[in-house]
């Protein structure tokens, strides 16, 4: 699914689709927004007319009055579910129920009932708390910002207690319904969530070296034998990773993202085969993307120069990016979970 803020209502369609559902937002302002896999259901964490607006000034972290509601986009009528601050909502794969983050850990509201568990983690710092649900909806993972650093957690449904796994990461995705990827710094990893043990998925350099075949003339230059972070050859791992079905994404850049430079990304199978280079941009940062439903689609953030003379443009690209307008904003259950919610603009 697709969604766009038009005339004070969301707007959904497919990605391929022509037919568009309107849902009006009456004094509801959405600072997140997902929709279920049916795309039945809507969820948002939303400020109401009235209420305390969120501040990112990290001195205060003041998270404001947001609420968790859902609507049925053919009824068109929202609800509002649990009494307390909710953010990040994500839909389990029955779409009945939503997780989301509490200021002190996840929660999960159930939708036909309105009954809403939870679990106590701690106070969570300012930072998106990056709540995703696992393809079975067996456990929830999150984040929790602690300073700067960022601790992994999950909670195994029905479970008295979360855990925390003290690793920090700069972004996760499932791997399957007992591991996670993970990545800080250095060589992608996988944490099982059984034993807690993290262990080495593969070498920066390997994932390089198996992307190289895939690349067009503008990466030719790229060494054959050039180490992570080496600032000889210009090669960053920008190390956002997202498994999507069979599939490994990443991103890259040459060059610092100059006008001799530019970015990339690509995908491999999980046995680091079959490297295929979905898009290169000459001279742009890829500042994020996101994995459309519809395979081989992409959205992407560029951005480019600094102070003054920085741009910044949203576009899709892969087949049928054509007919998508760039004011329309991805909402596939599959995230880019170092960014939590889905933030409008």
């Amino acid at each position: 699914m697709i969604v766009k803020l038009r005339d004070g209502s969301i707007v959904l369609k497919s990605e391929t689709g022509t037919d568009e559902r309107t849902v009006p937002l009456v004094g509801i302002n959405p600072i997140s927004i997902t929709v279920d896999r049916t795309g039945t259901w809507i969820a948002v964490s939303a400020l109401l007319e009235g209420g305390n607006p969120p501040s990112i000034k990290l001195e205060t972290a003041d998270r404001g009055d947001l609420r968790l509601l859902v609507c049925e986009t053919s009824a068109a009528k929202w609800h509002a579910l649990g009494r307390g601050f909710a953010l990040d909502p994500a839909w389990f794969p029955d779409s009945r129920r939503v997780a989301f983050s509490t200021k002190t850990g996840p929660a999960i509201a159930d939708v036909p009932t309105g009954k809403v568990d939870s679990v106590r983690v701690g106070r969570f710092g300012w930072g998106p708390p990056s709540i995703s649900v696992n393809p079975s909806g067996s456990r929830v993972a999150f984040v929790k910002w602690r300073s700067d650093s960022r601790i992994l957690g999950s909670w195994d449904i029905g479970a008295d207690e979360a855990q925390t796994f003290g690793i920090s990461c700069h972004n996760y995705t499932w791997w399957d319904d007992d591991t996670i990827l993970f990545q800080l710094n250095g060589p992608p990893r996988l944490l099982d969530l059984v034993s807690g043990r993290p262990t080495t998925f593969a070498r920066l350099e390997q994932l390089l070296e198996a992307m190289r075949p895939a690349a067009e003339p503008e990466l030719a230059h790229i060494p054959q034998s050039a180490p992570h972070w080496d600032p000889t050859t210009g090669i960053v791992w920008g190390a956002r990773l997202s498994a999507h079905q069979d599939r490994v994404y990443a991103d890259f850049a040459v060059g610092g993202g100059g006008t001799e430079g530019g970015a990339g990304l690509f995908s491999l199978n999980r046995d680091l085969r079959d490297p295929i280079l979905h898009g290169w941009f000459a001279g742009w940062r890829l500042a994020r993307y996101h994995i459309a439903e519809t395979p081989g689609l992409f959205n992407a953030i560029l951005e480019r120069g600094t102070g003054r003379q920085f741009e910044r443009k949203r576009l899709w690209f892969g087949p049928g990016a054509e007919a998508i307008g760039a004011d329309w904003l991805p909402l596939s259950p599959i995230r880019f979970p170092e960014f939590g919610s889905h933030f409008f603009g």
